[in-house]
């Protein structure tokens, strides 16, 4: 596992919306997709996103891992909602090698629970406890 990349993306997800200048996009935390323009999907229906008008777009901790860790060409096609030259990209070994986590980590993480009620905020916390235990448990949390 890479501790450090984990330990910032919980950080990040923790704040529930992020600015992403370089990309051009305010991303909220949404557990239930990859990422996705605020106008193909209304997704803000939650009581913890503060300022939604500002939001333009929503991804899930599979989608900040990409923007945050990946390499400048594969991020800008993520925000741009292409793929890069027409190549099926698979986000999820992506995600996978830039967290270092091993298969069922990885599955656990970004597929244990895939709604749009749980928070940044909850997800953040599966995360630290899997820095602590190497093990993605999910009973902790509320829905």
């Amino acid at each position: 596992m890479n501790v450090e990349r984990l330990k910032l993306l919980a950080d990040t997800i923790e704040k529930g919306v992020v600015e992403f200048p370089d990309l051009g996009h305010v991303v909220a935390f949404n557990m239930a997709m990859i990422f996705i323009s605020t106008d193909k999907i209304r997704v803000f229906d939650r009581s913890d996103i503060l300022e939604p008008e500002k939001v333009t777009a929503c991804g899930c901790n599979m989608g900040f891992t990409i923007l945050l860790f990946s390499d400048d060409k594969l991020k800008r096609a993520v925000a741009e909602f292409s793929l890069v030259s027409d190549e099926q990209f698979d986000f999820y070994t992506e995600a996978k090698l830039l967290l270092d986590l091993d298969a069922e980590q990885a599955v656990s993480l970004f597929y244990g629970r895939m709604s749009p009620t749980i928070t940044g905020e909850r997800v953040a916390n599966v995360i630290r406890r899997l820095i602590l235990t190497e093990q993605v448990d999910w009973s902790a949390i509320a829905y």
